[in-house]
């Protein structure tokens, strides 16, 4: 995905967040609809959503409305610092942000009109009095390092402890010695023919798909032990599948286990987590 392209997608996800639910599952709910997003456009586009959602007031207010697209645009501008000039060339064309129109160009170009310090500082109105009593005067400094991201602390072996050692000893030569000798990077063998193959196999693999050359296995292949383990296939490998709740398969493996009386609505609830249960709710899969 280009840049502009996760732009419009995080726009697209802000439209349809439910703040009154955890914003992770909703996000992953996402990544499952839109399969074309690599990792790394996920992550840029979560990146995106988690730091609008700590500037929410503010980006709305340098973005000129409550829209998904106003509040990227704010972030773009606020957060990012980017000029009119950036911002735009991030829109229009492909599948990126419609091009701006000259009212948005008219707000990012100037500051915002502010309704008071604590939109200035996402900080909710009503706990303004709260903040300025615990920080006192360095309440402004305070509740602006709370709309940034967390920093990364560094955990040490405590088996060996050598760098916690030199910098309780404070000892600059042996601590800078210690960070040369340290080598986070793990080798990892790397077969570029064996990717090339699997790049292959993967792209054969989606074309059969896409020509609905599948078809699912017999019950007896979903209920035999898989690779050695006391896991079944349809333990192991089934329960993978996207399709398995519409497959007849998996459902006459799951009536086999538990019986005449079992209710494959109950036991999917059961055994699914929160986001595939409202998959299944929002695609109104028949029991």
């Amino acid at each position: 995905m280009t840049p502009a392209a996760r732009l419009a997608a995080a726009a697209e996800i802000l439209d349809s967040l439910d703040l009154a639910r955890p914003v992770e599952g909703q996000l992953k709910a996402w990544a499952r609809g839109n399969r074309y997003a690599g990792s790394k456009d996920r992550r840029a586009i979560a990146d995106r959503v988690y730091a609008i959602l700590r500037r929410w007031r503010s980006c709305a207010a340098q973005g000129g409305g409550e829209t998904g697209r106003a509040r990227v645009l704010g972030s773009l501008a606020g957060d990012d610092g980017l000029s009119v000039g950036e911002i735009a060339a991030l829109c229009g064309g492909g599948y990126g942000l419609p091009s701006l129109s000259d009212a948005e160009r008219e707000t990012l170009s100037r500051e915002p009109d502010w309704s008071s310090e604590a939109e200035r500082l996402d900080w909710p109105e009503w706990l303004r009095k709260q903040a300025v009593e615990a920080f006192g005067e360095d309440a402004p400094r305070e509740l602006d390092a709370l709309r940034h991201r967390a920093p990364v602390d560094l955990r040490v072996n405590t088996l060996k402890a050598t760098l916690e050692q030199a910098m309780r000893e404070s000892n600059p030569a042996r601590i800078a010695r210690e960070f040369d000798e340290w080598d986070p990077v793990v080798p990892i063998p790397f077969d570029q023919d064996g990717v090339a193959t699997m790049v292959d196999n993967f792209g054969t693999v989606v074309d059969r798909i896409e020509d609905k050359d599948f078809a699912p296995p017999p019950l007896d292949r979903l209920q035999e032990k898989f690779g050695g383990s006391r896991g079944t296939f349809a333990n192991k490998i089934c329960r993978q599948c996207d399709a398995r709740f519409s497959c007849e398969s998996y459902r006459a493996f799951a009536r086999t286990k538990y019986g005449r009386g079992f209710d494959f609505k109950r036991f999917f609830v059961e055994d699914r987590d929160e986001v595939e249960q409202e998959e299944w709710v929002l695609g109104n899969l028949e029991q």
